[in-house]
């Protein structure tokens, strides 16, 4: 029973505790859950207002995740689990807006995750992700360009960022087109050649 005292399982790794829940192991998806729910939940609390459907698409999430693991169709090598758990939790935000948008009898907007339905699909963004985290490390960005594309995923105009800096609103342009080139010429290299044609959205 000593390898399973708290000091024990401090040492666990992720990938390890993957291992054994790929095996069938309750307790070490359990872990995994520990580990990762928190942070899921907060992911997403940034996008809904309502703890009721944050804590609903949370456990939708992590049922999908479980089938994922335990049907032997989560391939680690893909992408890290952390990775996968958000990308799952992801779509089941998208999920959520398009039967909003259904219920409320609107028009159902295309998205960049159209038809992400599906595992593979889950899996491509899941590495993606990874791939963008790596890119964001070895780009060679500079800190006011670091600094530019944080604010801006936080959907902070680039006015606001120009205010906040002491510089033009046309100096924050020049220098967001100029760390999405290299974030594009990253990407391409590890393999995503089309990733980040556009701004992802940071336009």
């Amino acid at each position: 029973m000593a390898s399973d005292s708290p000091k024990s399982r401090s040492r666990e790794t992720l990938a390890s505790l993957v291992a054994a829940a790929i095996d069938g192991d309750e307790a070490a998806f359990e872990r995994i859950h520990d580990r990762l729910s928190g942070g899921v939940r907060a992911f997403l609390s940034r996008r809904l207002n309502s703890a009721d459907i944050v804590e609903e698409l949370a456990q939708r999430a992590w049922v999908a995740v479980w089938q994922a693991l335990n049907e032997g169709r989560y391939d680690p090598s893909r992408a890290a689990i952390s990775t996968f758990v958000y990308a799952v939790s992801y779509r089941m935000f998208q999920q959520h807006l398009r039967s909003e948008r259904l219920r409320r009898g609107a028009e159902l907007e295309s998205d960049a995750l159209a038809g992400a339905d599906t595992l593979a699909a889950d899996l491509h963004h899941a590495e993606l992700i990874d791939a963008l985290r790596d890119a964001l490390a070895t780009s060679g960005l500079t800190p006011d360009e670091r600094e530019i594309l944080e604010a801006l995923s936080q959907n902070t105009s680039e006015r606001a960022i120009a205010t906040q800096q002491g510089v033009a609103a046309s100096t924050i342009n020049a220098r967001k087109k100029s760390a999405l080139a290299k974030l594009r010429r990253r990407l391409g290299g590890l393999g995503f050649g089309g990733a980040g044609e556009d701004s992802g959205g940071l336009d």
